[in-house]
């Protein structure tokens, strides 16, 4: 969970142009437009305009798929790729197969960096984590289920988004999800969130310890 804060709060919002080697600096949310609570146009409500069926982003893989890297957007019905409400991107790692699967990254992190970027302006945040200089970790999932790092949690302004994140496996991983928003959420506080808060807020999955 301490990962999550971390890469949630510390490392977000770093200028798109700018996201080689930058220094991982906090942003204020009310500085750009992207995350201001201005998008917070009153009653996020029930969202009765989504699709009516719950959607499933492990409907069709198999095990012969292996280990499934994912970028996710969700809301609070779940994933969702028409969204509604006050949105949160994950990064997510899915085991389809009915045994324990692993897999390595460079150092002790998950994930490396990713972006939010708008479709309709082409305008958007990157950010990245580095490493603090930890030797390289296994990563365990269970059979049939996931690890997640939660990498945004902010209201977002209606339209199409590209949610993109960067794994810190050996194959550098980098899945990608277009979603669109109709309509932002409203109240509570923005960025990472790691305690309470609605359905599917996943903590990150410590790796196991070594010996």
């Amino acid at each position: 969970m301490a990962r999550a804060i971390i890469w949630a709060s510390a490392l977000l919002f770093l200028p798109l142009l700018a996201c080689t080697q930058a220094e991982s600096t906090p942003a204020d949310e009310d500085d750009d437009g992207f995350f201001s609570d201005e998008d917070d146009d009153g009653g996020g409500g029930d969202d009765d305009s989504g699709d009516p069926d719950t959607e499933d982003p492990y409907e069709g893989i198999t095990c012969d798929d292996e280990l499934v890297f994912q970028a996710q957007a969700r809301d609070a019905d779940g994933y969702c790729t028409t969204c509604s409400g006050r949105i949160e991107l994950y990064a997510v790692v899915y085991n389809p197969c009915d045994e324990p699967l692993s897999f390595d990254t460079f150092s002790n992190f998950l994930v490396s960096g990713g972006s939010l970027e708008s479709e309709a302006t082409g305008t958007g945040e990157a950010w990245a984590s580095g490493s603090d200089g930890s030797p390289p970790e296994t990563w365990t999932v269970p059979a049939g289920d996931v690890i997640e790092e939660l990498a945004i949690e902010a209201p977002l302004p209606a339209g199409w988004w590209v949610f993109s994140v960067s794994f810190a496996d050996e194959g550098s991983s980098s899945p990608s999800t277009v979603f669109e928003v109709l309509e932002s959420g409203s109240g509570g506080g923005s960025g990472g969130g790691t305690g309470g808060g609605g359905p599917d807020t996943g903590d990150v999955e410590e790796p196991p310890e070594e010996g």
